[in-house]
């Protein structure tokens, strides 16, 4: 076989493997925004990519059935729907409900703290798997004891969703035995507990005691549990896929007869919830370069700060596309993804041949370490994206991301090859994916040797087969 992949053997395994994932229908059925982004997004893509190899129109398909569950998905209050086709009316009669209800959503709502909160019917597939939850003392009758939270904000995920959202009530009988009671469900939660140096029975939570207290001393403690929340980078590594079909239909006038109402209605679903959901999360940055920030939701892991650089990257992929004049023509989204590459770009530090990137600066001098090799390929797919629309980046500029690669991250050698968990070395075997990063090889065919003798030694996983098709067909045109 050679440094070449038999398209036809290859696209074979790949529909078995398909067709064997939850009988063909992926993860279309789950509404959770993380099950989606980082689960069905790369089956979306994989049907795009298998669609420009082969040209089947079956690819296409797939993709239809997929994401029309998936925007039943956004109308269910549900983890998991049944799988079924819908019409193009269907379709349209959903995204319509939709419209109009992210019109008519108040999303400047805020809690009871005057904590700005989104209006939990905002349409979107939403998740609780990344929030934080909140512990307090909200209210103290003691004269000679004190009660301290060991930890206000809980980020820990695992405990942070053992916390209920309930309010308690800690009474102590006499100096070293205290009562729980759990004022929202009217049910204790321990009696005539003895003193330790921490209580813990309240799940998820620890407090310390200061101070002597006496009988009837009491403290009401109030706890916020993980919320769901909608995410930047869910929606837009959902979305980059759905408008390459997008481009690919609106190019194709046989294709439009098809597809063609389908597609009006991904649009407009698009531009009238999706797009207006984040307007007011988008910040400028100065120098005409701009990029969107974390929400302000009291659960939020940090609350209106900017977003990592593949989070925002993720949405700016699907605009890069989406603006394109062969597409929407839309000068508004045009002027947004060109200020995330701006700001990704300016982020980039050479290095030798090569860029290194942090995953994260969200300020002059505050930043992460170097970005890993996983979400990395979410930014070098940006990079690509940007590239072949004219837009900020030029062949040098894509060399040096092939560089990235094979100056920094393979450890040079074909036998006992390994690629790194971070852009800056080739230390570490975790992260590393393929998928954008093989698509490089445009720019210098030594990464599809290597992508090639990484994706052998790995056993030939089905999952990548439509990137490494995808790649080749590239690299051979």
């Amino acid at each position: 076989m050679g440094d070449k992949l038999d398209a036809n053997e290859y696209v074979s395994r790949y529909r078995a493997r398909d067709l064997a994932r939850n009988n063909g229908t992926g993860n279309s059925t789950y509404t959770s925004s993380s099950t989606l982004a980082w689960g069905e997004s790369y089956i979306l893509m994989d049907y795009v990519m298998l669609y420009r190899v082969t040209e089947d129109v079956y690819w296409l398909d797939k993709i239809t059935q997929h994401f029309d569950q998936m925007i039943y998905g956004m109308t269910q209050d549900a983890p998991r729907t049944h799988f079924r086709e819908f019409s193009a009316a269907e379709v349209g009669a959903m995204v319509s409900e939709m419209i109009q209800s992210a019109k008519s959503c108040d999303i400047v709502r805020h809690d009871d703290d005057g904590h700005p909160t989104w209006h939990t019917q905002y349409p979107g597939w939403y998740t609780d798997q990344y929030s934080v939850a909140h512990v307090k003392v909200a209210d103290t009758d003691s004269k000679m004891a004190e009660l301290v939270s060991a930890e206000e904000r809980i980020s820990d995920i695992e405990r942070a969703h053992q916390i209920s959202g309930h309010k308690y009530q800690i009474r102590f009988d006499d100096d070293t035995h205290y009562t729980i009671e759990d004022l929202t469900e009217s049910g204790m939660i321990a009696e005539s507990a003895e003193l330790g140096e921490h209580i813990t029975e309240i799940p998820g939570a620890s407090f310390k005691v200061e101070g002597t207290p006496k009988a009837g001393d009491n403290f009401t403690i109030e706890t916020v549990e993980p919320k769901a929340l909608q995410y930047v980078v869910h929606d837009g590594m959902v979305l980059y896929p759905i408008a390459q079909f997008i481009e690919i239909i609106v190019n194709d006038k046989e294709l439009q007869q098809r597809f063609g109402e389908k597609v009006e209605s991904y649009i407009r679903l698009i531009k009238e919830v999706f797009i207006r959901k984040w307007e007011r999360y988008w910040m400028e940055l100065g120098n005409n370069a701009g990029a969107y920030r974390f929400t302000d939701s009291r659960t939020q892991r940090a609350p209106g700060r900017l977003l990592p650089h593949n989070q925002y990257n993720a949405l700016c992929r699907a605009y890069l596309v989406l603006q394109d004049r062969n597409v929407t023509d839309d000068p508004a989204l045009r002027e947004k993804a060109r200020k995330m590459i701006r700001y990704f770009k300016r982020s980039l530090k050479p290095t030798g041949n090569a860029w290194t990137w942090n995953y994260w600066d969200w300020g002059e001098d505050e930043h992460s370490g170097p970005e890993d090799s996983s979400h990395a390929s979410i930014n070098v797919g940006t990079a690509i994206e940007a590239y072949h629309r004219g837009i900020e980046f030029d062949r040098q500029d894509m060399v040096r991301f092939a560089c990235t690669l094979l100056d920094q991250m393979w450890n040079g050698s074909m036998e006992n090859l390994n690629v790194g968990d971070r852009v800056n070395t080739d230390q570490g075997n975790r992260y590393f994916h393929g998928r954008h990063w093989v698509e490089l090889c445009e720019f210098d065919p030594k990464v599809w040797d290597v992508c090639l003798a990484w994706f052998k030694q790995k056993g030939e996983p089905a999952d990548l087969i439509p990137s490494m098709l995808y790649a080749q067909q590239m690299r051979l045109n």
